[in-house]
């Protein structure tokens, strides 16, 4: 990662004003894209646009270094087809996820929250003790990827899923509930919620408190006449500002490679990271991987890692991190870019990806918007996919 890292120092030694300027404006024209489709400036949908601004941030300096503005005009226009649907779909209705989650208000979906919490906190412990704990480690950055290593990377997949489910059902459970402060169950969906976010703090990844505080405005907006939604809204703030801490916090344990006072090293390091949204595309688009790396199968992609950890086929490293290892020759690892879908889209379907970047949009904002749906068929399996497939947006940025 170091030709990252020196490209990253370079925009900010001879281009800040250019790198503000250019971030400002095209998160302006994401957000004017995506505006109606939002209903809370924590949707999941904001941080994924903010990040993929700033991926494309990174592009741009790729073509001002490279002096080559096609590099950015082809990611700018890969970009407005895979949104464009969101101006093209009706925008999410949470009226219609409120009846949704209320039908999840059954002791038979509350014995399916309690099995899962109890597959979570066991895996979770089981995996701390055994490996440690992120947030405690010498460099707890690369700790969050390497303690699934040598055979847990089952758990991986657990963590993938279930806490932002537990959080979203357990607070959803606590704001609705009728039941006394000193019941079995409501002081078990008060510790649940707690884990979750003990949880989101100790795994050292650094947005992790957001997707906590997604849940919360989620559950907050769709039964926006609970009784303690003004409360909540000021916590969500209060929250939000400690989740920038812990970023900080994170940013400056793991990196000691920069100097200066300590705000300098703070906008630095911050500066790094957003850029590090696209990393991957750095590596893609400086050092022309579409004629060094060969195609790929997409559907053998897209279900490998369900079938490694199944044991069916060989799953060891990310596109990412092998597109890294073409670009430069770093020892392929667990540890590097994820493979976003600029990427994966090329190497499967070549000139044909901007049709397929349209396409997968249209996946995105369809299933964000109508999967009220499947929770009224599927209960908490339907809202396990709420989370897996539409708000947190993973279609484009973990591909």
């Amino acid at each position: 990662m170091n030709e990252f890292y020196e490209f990253s120092l370079r925009v900010f030694e001879e281009f800040p004003q250019l790198f503000i300027i250019t971030t400002s404006l095209i998160v302006l024209c994401h957000y004017l894209i995506i505006k109606k489709q939002t209903y809370s400036f924590l949707d999941p949908l904001c941080m994924f646009v903010c990040f993929n601004s700033f991926a494309m941030v990174t592009v741009f300096f790729v073509s001002v270094f490279r002096k080559d503005v096609t590099i950015f005009i082809d990611l700018a226009f890969f970009n407005f087809l895979f949104f464009l649907p969101g101006l093209l779909i009706k925008p999410i209705k949470l009226n219609q996820f409120r009846v949704a989650l209320l039908s999840l208000r059954t002791q038979p979906e509350y014995m399916f929250f309690t099995f899962n919490a109890a597959i979570f906190i066991f895996s979770t412990i089981i995996l701390w003790v055994v490996k440690g704990i992120p947030i405690f480690s010498e460099d707890p950055s690369y700790a969050k990827v390497a303690i699934y290593q040598n055979g847990f990377g089952i758990i991986r997949y657990i963590h993938f899923v279930l806490p932002i489910y537990l959080t979203m059902y357990s607070f959803m459970d606590l704001i609705l509930s009728e039941r006394k402060k000193t019941s079995i169950s409501y002081m078990f969906s008060t510790f649940i919620l707690l884990f979750c976010f003990v949880f989101f703090i100790f795994s050292s990844a650094k947005t992790s408190i957001l997707w906590a505080l997604f849940s919360f405005a989620l559950i907050n907006e769709v039964f926006s006449n609970n009784r303690y939604y003004k409360r909540i809204n000021k916590i969500k703030l209060i929250l939000f500002i400690f989740s920038i801490g812990i970023v900080f916090l994170i940013l400056m344990l793991s990196d000691t490679r920069v100097g200066g006072d300590v705000l300098e090293r703070l906008f630095v390091l911050l500066g790094v990271r957003l850029l590090a949204s696209g990393d991957a595309l750095f590596f893609w688009y400086n050092f022309d991987l579409s004629e060094k790396m060969s195609s790929i199968n997409i559907l053998e992609y897209l279900f490998s890692p369900l079938m490694g950890m199944f044991g069916i086929s060989s799953h060891e490293y990310s596109l990412g991190v092998s597109a890294m290892n073409v670009a430069t020759g770093f020892p392929l690892g667990a540890f590097g870019p994820n493979a976003q879908l600029p990427l994966v889209l090329g190497l499967a379907f070549g000139p044909f990806r901007f049709f397929m970047a349209f396409f997968a949009g249209c996946l995105l904002f369809y299933f964000r918007n109508y999967t009220h749906l499947l929770i009224k068929k599927m209960g908490g399996g339907g809202q396990l996919f709420l989370h897996c497939c539409s708000f947190t947006a993973y279609i484009y940025i973990l591909i």
